[in-house]
């Protein structure tokens, strides 16, 4: 589990950017893990706990970008991507679709 500390040492010895790709909502992040139907109640539930955790490390990253849409995300996490590369990338490189 990362920590402040953590994430505050991740980005002194890595010189990217750090983005989080946030679920719309706690209550649809629930609804599209259950809708899945790979996990067993007790593990939807740890998942969730773990996502409430993490959520809370959010302001530590550079980007946070809603995945509202896969679609729409992907684009802006190219831009990111494309804006903070020195190294070019293929036009299928993020999310091809």
């Amino acid at each position: 589990q990362p920590t402040s500390k953590t994430m505050q040492k991740e980005a002194t010895i890595h010189p990217w950017c750090h983005t989080n790709l946030l679920p719309p909502s706690m209550e649809e992040l629930r609804r599209r893990i259950t809708k899945r139907a790979l996990d067993a109640p007790e593990e939807i539930e740890r998942r969730m706990s773990k996502a409430e955790l993490e959520m809370g490390f959010k302001d530590g990253f550079d980007f946070q970008i809603a995945n509202d849409d896969l679609n729409e995300a992907a684009k802006e996490l190219r831009k990111i991507f494309i804006a903070h590369s020195e190294v070019p990338l293929r036009s299928d490189a993020i999310c091809p679709i």
